[in-house]
């Protein structure tokens, strides 16, 4: 269960409460965010799944229409659901897709991390809007703690997402605060980890259409 606070260019809050389920599957990652608050936007529920081709499905529902759409791989780039992420932000990113580097190590707070550069190739690039993106990785979790996203150029800073805290469960570090802003729009969006539970399982049933219908 999560809960994002997010902050406009002109210093308002919203917020937003939702739950993800996630299970990897015959070596594919599903998964099926649904949202609890505010009450305009329950039960509203977005659909991922990679598919058996190397391919990734994003499907929308929204309780108002009864309707399924497709998010177009041109349209992944945009905005969920008027957060500072995008669509392409909650998808997981195979790092194949990309060249990487080692730049110089620079410090995370009390750490010094290893600072990564990945540029993406055109494909991914044409679906996330990012030409290059920089890691700080922490030595010991081995998660980024602060990440930076550039535009197509691979030069145009775009958005930074920032870890606030992190939490170790199960002998796996796992973040639970992290904040995105949108260097551009200059507004921000929080994340915050309200509960986990590692134990349950889920099977395919779980991620179909008829499942993103029904809360």
């Amino acid at each position: 269960d999560l809960k994002l606070t997010i902050r406009s260019p002109r210093g308002t809050l919203s917020r937003r409460r939702l739950q993800i389920i996630s299970a990897t599957l015959e070596g594919r990652q599903h998964t099926l965010v649904r949202f609890l608050a505010p009450a305009e936007l329950s039960g509203t529920g977005m659909l991922l799944r990679d598919e058996p081709d190397g391919s990734s499905t994003q499907l929308m529902y929204q309780p108002s229409y009864d309707k399924i759409r497709p998010i177009a791989a041109s349209n992944r780039s945009d905005r969920f659901m008027g957060t500072d992420f995008s669509y392409s932000d909650l998808e997981g990113a195979d790092s194949g897709d990309s060249k990487h580097r080692f730049l110089a190590d620079a410090k995370c707070g009390k750490a010094t991390c290893k600072q990564v550069e990945s540029r993406p190739d055109s494909k991914r690039v044409q679906s996330t809007g990012y030409g290059r993106i920089i890691s700080l990785i922490h030595p010991k979790a081995l998660v980024p703690m602060r990440t930076r996203f550039f535009g197509r150029d691979g030069k145009t800073a775009l958005k930074v997402l920032t870890v606030k805290k992190l939490k170790k469960v199960d002998g796996r570090w796992m973040v639970t605060k992290a904040v995105m802003k949108d260097l551009k729009r200059g507004s921000a969006t929080q994340m915050e980890m309200l509960k986990l539970d590692r134990n349950k399982s889920f099977s395919a049933e779980h991620f179909t259409e008829k499942a993103l219908r029904s809360p």
